[in-house]
């Protein structure tokens, strides 16, 4: 059973073709509330859950008060979760973590603030917890148990897509290297137009969005998935990276691009304007895991580290 946790996931019913058309527009009205560098990919990324477990975490970092948990519950609202605050956050078990991403099939879910405080101890206990989770969601494995009788009781692998946001970023190459970051400054966000996507978002104008995409998915969702795999791998070599996995998740979010804008095709709505915008908005987040992922190389810090004892 999913629990309290999921208990507001509830889209509506798909509107009326004129309705949808105009929900699509709102949809991506989204991108102006926040530079698209982080807007893109949220939404991308949101959008591209229903097609199968995505094989990286989106982390949104940022300093206190730049309004990440406020644009990540905007995202959230695609899927019919209207509340206050963040369904789910770091101070869970890492077992209850571990089950509600199990539990959240298809779905996008919120793990908010992700901040080490206090001790040394109580800081090693969260970058422990958040390393099992995302190297659960990159590597779609959870963790095998035993029974008291000595049989193996199923794991619990994420079956969804995890967004994270918080103050730091999680340790260890090999963990960020199964994250995509995106980075939000202090005054970054619009709060003008947050308000207004807030209000939306309580009305249900992005689930309503959301529903209309999934109906049109499940009419051939396994011939989807499909083209996403294989638009997924035609796109690597257009988005080669230092690192193969953020290769992989960019082509993955321009694969989901490229299936939505037939999608919005279908229901009247032409979203060629949008593409040089949606292109550059992955680069430059492109651009910006290689200086992540040097920053967690060992190999990369220990030549710091000589040059500096030099």
């Amino acid at each position: 059973h999913p629990g309290r946790i999921l208990e507001g996931f509830a889209l509506p019913d798909t509107p009326s073709t004129t309705a949808e058309a105009e929900t699509i527009n709102q949809l991506w009205n989204l991108l102006e509330v926040a530079p698209h560098r982080v807007t893109v990919p949220m939404l991308l990324y949101a959008l591209a859950a229903p097609l199968g477990h995505a094989p990286y975490s989106l982390y949104l970092a940022g300093p206190t008060g730049a309004r990440k948990t406020s644009l990540a519950l905007v995202v959230q609202s695609l899927y019919g979760y209207r509340e206050a605050t963040p369904p789910l956050g770091w101070e869970a078990t890492a077992n209850s973590l571990e089950g509600a991403a199990f539990a959240a099939k298809d779905c996008l879910l919120l793990v908010d603030d992700y901040a080490p405080t206090g001790n040394e101890r109580t800081q090693k206990e969260l970058q422990a917890k958040a390393s099992r989770l995302l190297r659960s969601q990159g590597n779609a494995v959870g963790r095998l148990r035993m029974r008291a009788d000595g049989s193996l009781a199923g794991d619990r692998p994420p079956r969804g897509s995890l967004l994270v946001t918080g103050e730091d970023l999680p340790p260890g190459h090999s963990v960020r290297a199964r994250v995509l970051f995106l980075e939000l400054r202090g005054g970054e966000v619009d709060l003008v137009r947050l308000a207004e996507v807030q209000r939306l978002a309580r009305e249900g104008v992005y689930a309503e969005a959301m529903a209309g995409w999934i109906r049109y998915l499940a009419a051939g969702l396994e011939g989807y998935r499909d083209r996403l795999r294989t638009l997924t791998e035609d796109l690597r070599p257009r988005w080669a990276a230092e690192h193969g996995r953020t290769t992989d998740a960019l082509a993955r979010l321009h694969a989901v691009w490229t299936l939505y804008c037939e999608y919005a095709q279908a229901r009247g709505v032409n979203l060629a304007h949008l593409e040089p915008l949606v292109l550059e908005a992955l680069e430059g987040v492109r651009d910006e895991q290689s200086a992540y992922h040097r920053e967690a190389d060992p190999v990369q810090k220990f030549v710091e580290l000589l040059f500096t004892a030099l």
